[in-house]
């Protein structure tokens, strides 16, 4: 991945980063065996919902990021704005589910 502002992002919360054999797990795994696919880790930015997948996330990934409100009713709102904020500091983003 030539440009360096260039972020693969993926959203995840504890159902999805719960521990070994999650399906962070698995996402993480695939960029290590698949053909030419490393490299991209250094591009891959994993944002955490909650506590639980931050933790997880940081044992597995160095790129990770909390995203976290006081009040739950708030995050779908923050995830627009994570993602604005990204596209106003220059970055392009591939955002994965």
């Amino acid at each position: 991945m030539p440009d360096r502002r260039t972020l693969i992002l993926s959203m995840v919360g504890q159902a999805l980063a719960s521990g070994p054999g999650s399906v962070l797990d698995l996402f993480i795994e695939s960029f290590h065996v698949g053909h030419g696919t490393k490299p991209l880790l250094n591009h891959l930015l994993i944002v955490a919902l909650d506590s639980k997948a931050f933790h997880y996330c940081k044992s597995m990934h160095p790129n990770c990021f909390y995203l976290t409100s006081k009040k739950p009713s708030l995050v779908p709102h923050l995830k627009y704005k994570f993602l604005q904020e990204l596209i106003e500091l220059g970055y392009n983003f591939i955002f994965t589910v």
